[in-house]
């Protein structure tokens, strides 16, 4: 897993830098992206890093939980304490409904 978290590690991971380790290292098979904006760093991954697509989880505690599928996020790889509103989250994304799956995020 290659994970972008600026936050622990003082390091900001730019896309191209991104491509690089995707075509260079088959090892890698998924992105943790917990870059701020983590929504707009999500669209940005999915629109051209690589030609390897790789599936991309999110964390931050779920603070963008509502946007980052919306977005193309794959799911949530966080300590967040209640999944059953990250499923809810992603079940609505997935059905299409943006709508229920923001307000899901505004309850909590």
């Amino acid at each position: 897993m290659l994970q972008d978290h600026p936050g622990s590690t003082e390091v900001h991971i730019s896309r191209e830098l991104i491509r690089r380790i995707l075509d260079e290292i088959d090892a890698i098979a998924c992105i943790k992206q917990e870059a701020g904006p983590s929504p707009a760093r999500v669209d940005a991954l999915i629109r051209g890093v690589s030609d390897r697509q790789v599936p991309i989880l999110t964390g931050l505690g779920a603070l963008y939980g509502g946007f980052e599928p919306l977005n193309g996020a794959d799911g949530f790889m966080t300590d967040f304490a209640f999944p059953e509103v990250l499923m809810a989250m992603l079940n609505a994304t997935r059905a299409g409904d943006a709508e229920r799956a923001v307000a899901i995020l505004s309850l909590i």
